[in-house]
């Protein structure tokens, strides 16, 4: 009867170690995996990035010479898949360091524009000297225009996550403000984590065969809050619908968000299995502890015929 007076409190006390495990792994993953650029860097190398945005650029810059009547060669010839991939590795290191370092400088696309400057500048003044064109504002203008055009296309496709878009906007100044509190909320729930356990310990404490249940169930049910959901998104390819006109962003993205959710799933798994060993420990200890009664039981039965017999 003691155990069922306290199992609503216990009750009580797992859901709270529930929320409180959501918490700290939520913010554990947030500030070991999503603040890391490694699993950044990892998907997009996957995705061979570099001669994908090369490709694309090309592309581009085949469209864009169709009414300006700069060949696409001005353009395509300076560009290399491999130093395009370290810019954009770069730019994800960056980026992540703003967002979660309070500390760190805000991003920019570092690239060395100086060869396609001097293409494009080179073709436009043979141009004009073979076409007897002055050398007046409006060649200057056009000049620019050129150059900053085909900036703006080379910064847009090397950043590939869209993270120094976002850098600009007006979240990011909070987020690289306020990142280093996931360590504190870490900190915080894993504190709250371990009270709640100890006091389902001291609660039941009358009964240590029964906590092993109170502790797998607590970790099966923070498991199953992200499992389920983090499984249905992978099962149903949900981030292959994704809309994204850019090929290297739309391929980066999505191969970025299925790591992160192939993580999540082998942390969550990981969590479900520590709690269903423990499931399994609670009904070895309770087979153990009822044979045990048991035995006890006959003996005692025994001895008291035994004891029976004596007086007679």
């Amino acid at each position: 009867m003691k155990r069922l007076y306290h199992y609503p409190f216990i009750l009580l006390l797992t859901i709270l170690e529930v929320i409180s495990l959501i918490g700290f792994e939520c913010s554990w993953f947030t500030q070991n995996v999503l603040f890391k650029s490694d699993i950044y860097l990892t998907a997009v190398n996957d995705e061979n990035i570099g001669q994908v945005i090369y490709d694309d650029l090309s592309e581009t810059f085949t469209q864009f010479a169709m009414p300006t009547g700069i060949p696409a060669e001005v353009f395509i010839d300076t560009l290399d898949p491999a130093y395009l991939q370290q810019c954009a590795e770069k730019n994800i290191k960056d980026s992540i360091a703003y967002l979660t370092d309070p500390n760190a400088a805000k991003p920019q696309i570092e690239y060395d524009f100086s060869t396609i400057d001097q293409s494009i500048t080179s073709y436009i003044e043979n141009y004009s000297d073979e076409n007897g064109i002055e050398r007046d504002a409006q060649y200057q203008k056009l000049l620019d225009n050129t150059i900053k055009v085909s900036h703006e296309q080379i910064e847009a496709k090397v950043d590939v996550l869209m993270l120094h878009q976002f850098s600009s906007g007006a979240v990011a100044p909070k987020c690289h403000k306020y990142s280093r509190y996931v360590g504190f909320l870490m900190l915080c729930t894993g504190v709250a984590s371990i009270f709640f356990l100890l006091l389902i310990i001291i609660t039941d404490i009358k009964h240590p065969r029964d906590l092993p249940y109170w502790l797998g169930t607590a970790l099966m049910c923070s498991s199953a809050v992200l499992l389920i959901p983090s499984l249905y998104l992978k099962k149903t390819n949900y981030f292959d619908s994704f809309i994204i006109r850019n090929t290297n962003i739309y391929q980066s993205v999505t191969a970025t968000l299925k790591a992160m959710l192939d993580n999540i799933i082998i942390f969550q798994y990981i969590v479900l299995l520590i709690g269903v060993c423990l499931f399994i420990l609670t009904i070895i200890i309770h087979f153990f502890f009822v044979r045990k009664v048991r035995k006890n039981a006959s003996k005692t039965s025994r001895e008291f015929e035994y004891d029976d017999d004596d007086e007679d």
